[in-house]
């Protein structure tokens, strides 16, 4: 069994990223925090927080949209091409390590997606996340029902001492 902590990620494949930005900005009144490209797959994303889970972690909606891929032959595209748009993949917090999970993932009788390559951002790729380390594991959508589950072990940053002036109360973001 996978302990799992919370929902932290859910990533939409969509075909034009701009009318998405502008659907959930209409439907729900969200400005995205974070957008960019990663051209060695292929895709543009945006991310939006759409919620703070426990108080120590914001949860977010991705849509993530082909670039430069107009035979759908990369991650994003070719899901598309062969799913249309929608749910591509969730990510959830995990207890114990990355390495933990590999072998709760094994125990289960399964094998880690993508060969069990682990995919690991450091602090200096997180700042103000809060975060010093986030590593991920994968199980296939065959194995999960057809979502792609990405599973993060997350080191928390010890929190910040805050020094207040007397009778004000800061409330960190």
């Amino acid at each position: 069994m996978i302990r799992i902590k919370r929902v932290k990620r859910m990533a939409v494949a969509v075909k034009d990223l701009d009318a998405a930005i502008e659907n959930w900005k209409k439907l729900f009144g969200i400005e995205p925090f974070q957008q960019g490209e990663e051209p060695e797959h292929r895709y543009a994303f945006v991310a939006f927080n759409i919620g703070n889970t426990r108080g120590d972690g914001e949860m977010t909606i991705e849509f993530l949209a082909p670039l430069d891929d107009p035979d759908g032959e990369m991650l994003i595209g070719k899901f598309i091409r062969e799913h249309g748009e929608g749910l591509y993949m969730i990510t959830l917090e995990t207890e114990g390590t990355a390495d933990e999970v590999v072998d709760q993932i094994k125990a289960l009788g399964l094998k880690p997606a993508w060969g069990g390559q682990q995919m690991e951002w450091r602090a200096e790729h997180m700042e103000g996340l809060g975060l010093n380390r986030w590593t991920e594991n994968y199980i296939k959508p065959k194995d999960a029902n057809g979502v792609l589950c990405t599973l993060a072990s997350i080191e928390y940053r010890e929190p910040e001492m805050i020094i207040s002036k007397s009778g004000v109360t800061i409330q960190p973001k």
